[in-house]
């Protein structure tokens, strides 16, 4: 049978849950997740600061440039009238794990190459995960629905995990303490441990948002001068600033974009960094798709920071809906002295204000925006094992290291 028949409208038998009469549907495919883009849409639209990993026009470049539809399902939520309330994308792979049995970066496995050599790695597992993709800057892994859906979200989306066949591990991330407390008493109630993996990973961003002097305000005074030495640098060297809106015009500017990444130091290597994503073939496809597709209802920007020889600074913004991301940012190494990119990043989040954003999603978990940051999240993994023999061997495993808790 050919691929194309195969990414037909193939689906599995509903999983009902008891929380609202919300029901779970997974999609496989292609052709039958795409059938549910423009429901899809209409749910990020009526939610007021969607994340922009979670619109069907990022899962749509995710899916034809980074996975295999076959290996890539969709759960879907409805209510008891029908009506999509949830969405939430999965992952299915052979991994090889080390005795955590979960990974901190490269849920994907294809992502591996990006880490370079680690521990070994002896255990084989197949394993479920929430669609986390390193080239796509790891900004998955939740579902998509309104506030106050969340919870039986949760608990239709974990029956459908149960549900699934052939698997030893499943692996999603959660914002502590709600998120993780929403999946572990979903999956209690269905006679499943739920354990929980520290990452180390404090997601920061702005929310709510406010202008960049008002963010700094706050701050030491020794951080305050650092800022006001950077802008009076920027004066003096003649560095500027400006923004650029629209797919067509930002795509324009692919080139310059390509360019200040090939000099970026993240081109260079990991330079001892635990985690490096280099602007590769994988990324950019991934990007460029993105901001051109023709799914997608948002707003590309990129800013640039400029001196007398030219651009020295990008960043790549989309706005979706009350949310304004910073996707990924390059610099050259010019006009250091200045501090461009920091300059470039508080100029975007006063364009964030001026737009009417309710959220600055940094997209980073660096320390040093931790003085832009007003809100704070935790983010660890929340591991699952199967009852099957295996899974409950390598739970044992990963418990008798102590790696899980």
């Amino acid at each position: 049978m050919s691929m194309i028949a195969l990414e037909g409208a193939m689906t599995d038998a509903p999983a009902r849950t008891a929380a609202q009469g919300f029901r779970a549907e997974t999609l496989r495919g292609a052709a039958s997740i795409a059938a549910v883009h423009a429901e899809w849409q209409a749910l990020a639209d009526a939610v007021a600061a969607p994340n922009w990993s979670l619109l069907p026009a990022a899962h749509d470049v995710w899916l034809r440039q980074l996975r295999r539809p076959d290996s890539s399902p969709l759960i879907t939520v409805r209510d008891p009238a029908g009506r999509l309330r949830a969405v939430f994308a999965l992952m299915r792979d052979r991994v090889r794990r080390g005795p955590a049995m979960a990974p901190r970066f490269d849920y994907d496995p294809a992502d591996g190459r990006l880490l370079g050599p680690g521990a070994r790695r002896l255990f084989p597992l197949r394993q479920v995960a929430a669609a986390t993709s390193m080239p796509a800057t790891l900004a998955w892994g939740a579902p998509l629905c309104r506030p106050e859906d969340l919870g039986p979200a949760i608990d239709a989306v974990a029956g459908a995990i149960l549900a699934e066949r052939g698997w030893d591990v499943a692996v999603l991330s959660a914002a502590m303490p709600d998120e993780f407390a929403l999946w572990q008493a979903a999956f209690a109630r269905r006679g499943h441990r739920l354990h929980r993996q520290a990452l180390d990973r404090v997601v920061q961003n702005v929310a709510p948002v406010r202008p960049f002097s008002a963010l700094y305000a706050g701050q030491p005074m020794k951080v305050r001068q650092n800022l006001r030495r950077a802008e009076r640098f920027a004066s003096e060297m003649g560095v500027g600033f400006r923004f650029i809106e629209g797919s067509a015009a930002v795509a324009a500017e692919f080139p310059l974009i390509r360019r200040i990444a090939e000099a970026s130091w993240k081109a260079a290597g990991r330079a001892g960094n635990p985690l490096n994503i280099p602007y590769d073939a994988r990324q950019q496809a991934y990007v460029e798709g993105l901001f051109t597709s023709p799914l997608l209802k948002g707003q590309p920007v990129l800013g640039i920071a400029e001196g007398p020889e030219g651009p020295c600074n990008v960043l790549l913004l989309l706005q979706a809906g009350g949310t304004v991301t910073a996707l990924l940012t390059f610099w050259d190494g010019r006009y250091d002295r200045c501090s461009p990119g920091l300059l470039l990043l508080g100029r975007s989040i006063d364009l964030a204000v001026a737009r009417g954003a309710l959220r600055y999603d940094l997209n980073a978990t660096a320390p040093w925006v931790r003085h832009v940051a007003n809100e704070r999240t935790e983010v660890v993994n929340a591991v699952l094992f199967s009852h099957g023999v295996w899974g409950r061997l390598m739970e044992a495993v990963a418990l008798r290291c102590r790696r899980l808790r």
